[in-house]
């Protein structure tokens, strides 16, 4: 195959998917015809795209489309803030069951910016009562696909019934504990708030009472009227108004009934059940409105106002008429103002006839405590994202038992954004960043209030501030700057560096960096801090806690940090090696002795390289050295060799092998990350038998002798002598292979000085004298003397030049000629 194109990546995968934000790496490898291997790798590439989030948000969660111009439609705002490159989008409307029901859709120009839902079908027709859900899908056309929905909203045409009944048509509100109230009886569904009515005949509103989701199963009016006092003797109707969540509205059919006090002479009434008497400016007083119905001049009255007890504290009297109303301040008869507690009214009137009248109001209770409020929680700030900030605020309320207690959250403008209401004592909640509707709030600064007010007006409004909504994505890459690290002080791979990045370094309470084993999973280096900058770069050397050079293998980084908000990002580098070992290697050579003639089997040499390395080899090479380790031959490549190395035993520039000599090698493999083993040997090479035209020749230089003698050396502690006797006791089994064969031993010499007079009187005996040496240590091995002749050939035929002084080696050697 050819070598590799350039080609760009658009950061899709096979699929044709948008892959998601992260840190991704390129890898190319290779293997060649002879089975060397190749790789190498492009690591810490990013993908960050541009954020293109949307949202569907909706400005109610009920709707009743039928008509009636109350709560027709559901506002939505679509929020796509990134319009470039939109290829399609489609808005469904969803029943409970995720069933569409409506579909809006269009191409590149994207949805509209708000769109009004009126409750209706694909063919136009009213949806059913029920839950509904909105979703908002946004295709661009780099293969991204954003999706949104809204919160749930309810269609509902349907209004709340209810039904009212009365214990009796006719009540006398006389204070005589005899029908003093009309008791009326409920029966309703939940609505979002009901409201009772009293109406005159005139149609006028006498009183009125209001409750949230259901009215009270029975309700008691005493009479009074909303400014207090008693209403007038007459025919009254009363109706029970419901409005559900969706403006549906019920009123129940009037119910009628009486009042009458016409067989009393005095009536007296107050004007709350309960005032608070701290001159804060709410309820600080309390009317009392006497009503004398006897037809009779007044001649003296007198109101006393009276403890649990009943005793007196303050009194009111006069002559002639009695006023409309008395106000009492809550002042007892010293100038003090009263303990809160339980008071009541009486009062007396003389008629100018001497007849007497007395009445009494009932129960009414003087208090100055305001309600009680205390609220806690265990953040200010949180990430409602639905990610792993922390989602919701824990509010812990305690407080006193009233009747109603309403929270609100509010934002920085002072709009209320949700609401809470409890009866009796105020509840711990939730808030999970929502408002009314559902919506998720806007990132920004919020508070909490909560209040009451108790029936004597006394109020608390407790506030919360500093609540922060902080959705910002906290994103966190990690890069390594290197494959791995070799920290053996070569210089190459030491350490190794890491990039840490964060997109968002405002709210950082902690963060870690640990170097983690990927078999185990073992920490065995940590790096931390308390605050982040944009992007920072740690460096390890390879070193764990203890200082010491942590275990060859394969690690992995995971950079985490925490955020106030309760984000806690983390993330993971690619995986990296660490690798302080060389590679472990192992030669094996087969066969031995090697015998590269063309006579046997043995011709090729198979150089087995066990290459054992936990990373990739970068490169190798096995050199083969003559005697004196001067270059012979060379095998290299890059990446891992291959298992077998097949040899000719001849150099580079062709020459071949000597008979018995052993050539050393020298392997060397370094890893990628500068690590090297080197491995030393030999090759040692058999007696080879050359064809030589008609005759055969074998040629060996390591027959060794004594220095200017002809004696062999046969020592068997000297490595020559053992050497000797190997390369003899060879050459006697090669032999026997041609019996047929006459056997000429040659002496040859290395004449330095290139005279024939050197060559007459010194080599060619000498060379003759060596020869004969070899012939009798054959003779003594067992050949036959009759098959062996010698020559001594001096320097005469040497192989290389005499004055070659680094390969003239060769001239000093023994010959074999066998010819038939």
């Amino acid at each position: 195959n050819s070598a590799p194109e350039s080609f760009e990546w658009d950061g899709l995968d096979e699929a044709g998917d948008a892959r998601e934000d992260g840190v991704y790496s390129y890898r190319l490898s290779a293997v060649d015809r002879a089975g060397n291997r190749f790789s190498t790798s492009l690591s810490n590439i990013i993908i960050d795209t541009e954020e293109t989030p949307i949202a569907l948000t909706i400005d109610r969660r009920y709707l009743s489309p039928n008509g009636n111009g109350v709560n027709e439609f559901v506002g939505v705002t679509i929020d796509v803030p990134v319009r470039r490159n939109i290829e399609s989008w489609e808005m469904i409307v969803r029943n409970a069951s995720g069933a569409s029901v409506f579909r809006l859709g269009g191409g590149i120009a994207g949805p509209p910016e708000s769109y009004e839902f009126r409750g209706r079908a694909s063919d136009g027709s009213r949806l059913a009562d029920g839950v509904y859900s909105m979703e908002l899908t946004v295709r661009y056309r780099i293969g991204r696909v954003e999706r949104a929905e809204s919160p749930a909203f309810v269609v509902d045409t349907t209004p709340p019934r209810a039904f009212v009944q009365i214990e009796t048509d006719l009540f006398a509100p006389t204070g005589d504990g005899i029908r003093d109230t009309m008791i009326l009886y409920h029966e309703a569904e939940q609505a979002d708030h009901w409201t009772g009515r009293v109406i005159d005949e005139s149609g006028d509103l006498v009183h009125e009472v209001r409750w949230s989701r259901l009215p009270s199963a029975r309700y008691e009016w005493d009479g009074r009227t909303i400014s207090g006092r008693l209403a007038a003797d007459g025919r009254y109707t009363y109706e029970l108004e419901g409005v559900d969540p969706a403006g549906n509205r019920f009123v129940t059919a009037p119910v009628s009934f009486g009042l009458t006090t016409e067989d009393v002479d005095l009536i007296l009434t107050a004007e709350f059940d309960a005032f608070s008497p701290n001159a804060n400016g709410t309820r600080d007083t309390i009317t009392l409105f006497p009503q004398v119905r006897a037809d009779q001049a007044v001649s003296s009255y007198r109101l006393e106002i009276r403890d649990e007890s009943l005793e007196s504290v303050r009194s009111f009297q006069g002559n002639g008429s009695v006023p409309e109303r008395i106000v009492w301040d809550g002042i007892d008869r010293e100038g003090r103002r009263i303990p809160d507690g339980r008071y009541s009214a009486a009062m007396n009137v003389v008629f100018e006839t001497g007849v007497e009248a007395s009445a009494e109001t009932g129960t009414f209770v003087a208090d100055t405590r305001s309600p009680e409020i205390q609220v806690t929680v265990d953040h200010r700030i949180f990430s409602p994202d639905g990610l792993d900030g922390r989602q919701l605020i824990r509010f812990r309320q305690t407080g006193s038992e009233e009747t109603a207690w309403n929270g609100q959250i509010i934002d920085a403008a002072g709009a209320p954004v949700r609401t809470f209401e409890w009866s009796g004592r105020p509840q711990a909640f939730d808030w999970d960043g929502r408002d009314d509707v559902g919506n998720r709030v806007p990132d920004g600064m919020y508070r909490y209030t909560v209040a009451s007010s108790d029936e004597a007006g006394n109020s608390v409004e407790y506030t919360l501030d500093d609540i922060r909504v902080d959705t910002r994505p906290a994103r966190l890459f990690l890069t390594v700057d290197a494959p791995g690290l070799a920290p053996t002080g070569n210089g190459l791979f030491d350490d190794i560096g890491f990039s840490l990045i964060s997109s968002l370094t405002e709210g950082v309470t902690s963060w870690e960096l640990r170097i983690e084993a990927l078999d185990s999973g073992r920490v065995v280096r940590r790096f931390t801090g308390s605050s982040l900058t944009r992007e920072q770069e740690i460096r390890w050397n390879g070193r764990n806690t203890a200082g010491s050079i942590a275990a060859d293998g394969a690690y992995r980084a995971v950079f985490s940090a925490v955020y106030t908000k309760g984000n806690r990002p983390r993330v993971q580098s690619t995986t990296f090696d660490l690798v302080a070992n060389p590679p472990r290697v192992v030669v094996r050579l087969d066969p031995i002795p090697f015998a590269p003639d063309g006579s046997t089997d043995r011709d090729e040499l198979e150089i087995h390289l066990d290459v054992d390395s936990p990373v990739s080899i970068d490169q190798w090479s096995f050199e083969i050295l003559d005697r004196n380790r001067r270059f012979f031959n060379e095998f290299f490549g890059q990446g891992m060799p291959a298992d077998v190395i097949r040899w000719d035993g001849r150099a580079i520039d062709g020459e071949s092998v000597l008979s018995a000599e052993e050539y050393p090698y020298v392997l060397s493999v370094r890893d990628v990350y500068g690590n090297e083993t080197v491995v030393e040997g030999s090759i040692p090479i058999d007696i080879l038998v050359i064809v030589d035209g008609d005759r055969l020749k074998v040629q060996i230089p390591s027959i060794t002798f004594l220095p200017n003698s002809s004696a062999l050396v046969v020592d068997a502690n000297d490595p020559r002598g053992r050497q000797n006797s190997i390369v003899l006791d060879r050459l006697v089994e090669i032999f026997a292979r041609y019996p047929q064969y006459r056997i000429t031993v040659e002496g040859h010499a290395v004449n330095p000085s290139g005279t024939e007079r050197e060559e007459v009187e010194f080599l060619g005996p000498l060379s003759l004298q060596r020869a004969q040496s070899v012939r009798q240590a054959l003779v003594d091995r067992g050949m036959a003397a009759g098959r062996i002749g010698t020559v001594g050939r001096g320097g005469r035929e040497p192989l290389v030049p005499h004055d070659d002084l680094d390969e003239r080696w060769k001239n000093r050697r023994v010959e074999f000629i066998l010819e038939r």
